[in-house]
């Protein structure tokens, strides 16, 4: 019997289908839900959170009158810091609406996960942490190009998973 469910999403529209299928399986057997979403780089969580607080102090510092080259590696590290808090955002974004859309439907019991690293071995560790039984996502998301070259997440999990793998088109 189906009690824990793990659901990847990435924003992409079958990533919509899977969480809608993920939702629907969480209600008919009225297992919990864990909602997965792998950040789009290989930085450690706690080192972009540590990056953003460094940012956050040096931008409410004294304006200081850095020489030329200082000044120009400082906003390329806030440009990418800012890129990297973005990334962490839109995670925390996407996970929170999925969240939200699986308790108005009637899940009881739903968390998120939100794991840096390589995709599918991130999501693998997810579906271990929680035991579960299940796991669902879509055939594609954004991977592109990478995925085509390297093979296909969906493809690894359904290789890897200790668990029944649901692939949504």
């Amino acid at each position: 019997m189906t009690q824990s469910i793990v659901v990847a999403i990435d924003g992409s529209d079958i990533a919509e289908r899977a969480l809608d299928k993920a939702i629907s399986l969480a209600k008919a057997f009225d297992a919990s839900l864990t909602i997965v979403h792998v950040l789009l780089h290989g930085r450690d969580i706690s080192a972009l959170q540590k990056m953003a607080e460094v940012e956050l102090s040096a931008e409410s510092a004294p304006s200081v009158d850095l020489p030329l080259a200082a000044a120009g590696l400082l906003n390329a590290y806030r440009e990418k810091a800012a890129h990297e808090k973005a990334v962490v955002v839109i995670g925390d974004y996407l996970t929170g609406k999925a969240a939200n859309q699986a308790r108005a439907a009637g899940v009881k019991t739903v968390t998120t996960r939100i794991e840096d690293g390589e995709v599918s071995e991130a999501i693998n560790r997810v579906i271990t942490s929680v035991d579960a039984d299940t796991m669902v996502m879509g055939s594609r998301g954004l991977g592109g190009v990478k995925e085509f070259l390297l093979g296909s997440v969906s493809h690894e999990i359904c290789q890897k998973a200790p668990c029944t793998v649901v692939i949504v088109k």
